[in-house]
């Protein structure tokens, strides 16, 4: 069995027992090691699984299959790329914290938001899901926008709070 559907399966049965992510991560890593999957990922599933998806397996994925040989949870090489070459350059660069969906308005506010009215629909054209977001975007109370806003400003105020640390928002 691939080590990451195995972690799964362990996370899904710690959610079931009642376990919070941190208890999980520890336990992952204890076993796993170098190998365990991040608290990151640890987070996303248990939010899966609050929000009822009972498969651990990943879903089928349409288009062209992923030729990468890497480790999913490897961090992104070509920042480093990037930031390589403006340093090279003489181009000031401003270190970035790592991405945290906690921390990005559209995982935390939009993309749920429509996620739910448009799965299980098939849509025939790409014009049909783009006229189906736009109409689930245009429903969205302004007020529900300006709570996402404040929502926003808490979570990046915990992020400095702990110094950039991980914390936990549920």
């Amino acid at each position: 069995m691939e080590a990451t559907l195995e972690q799964r399966i362990a996370i899904k049965f710690c959610f079931k027992l009642g376990k919070n992510t941190t208890e999980t991560v520890q336990m992952l890593k204890t076993a796993y090691g170098d190998q365990a999957l991040s608290k990151s990922q640890v987070c996303r599933w248990f939010k899966l699984l609050k929000e009822g998806r009972e498969d651990v397996q990943d879903e089928a994925r349409s288009g062209r299959p992923s030729t990468t040989k890497t480790d999913v949870n490897a961090p992104a090489h070509t920042a480093f790329i990037v930031t390589n070459y403006l340093t090279k350059a003489g181009i000031p660069t401003i270190s970035q914290p790592p991405y945290s969906p906690d921390l990005a308005p559209p995982d935390f506010f939009l993309f749920p938001r429509l996620k739910g009215p448009l799965k299980g629909h098939h849509f025939e054209t790409v014009e049909n899901i783009q006229a189906a977001c736009t109409a689930e975007l245009k429903s969205i109370p302004e007020e529900a926008y300006s709570e996402a806003y404040n929502a926003w400003k808490k979570r990046w105020r915990r992020c400095v709070d702990a110094g950039g640390a991980y914390f936990e928002d549920y």
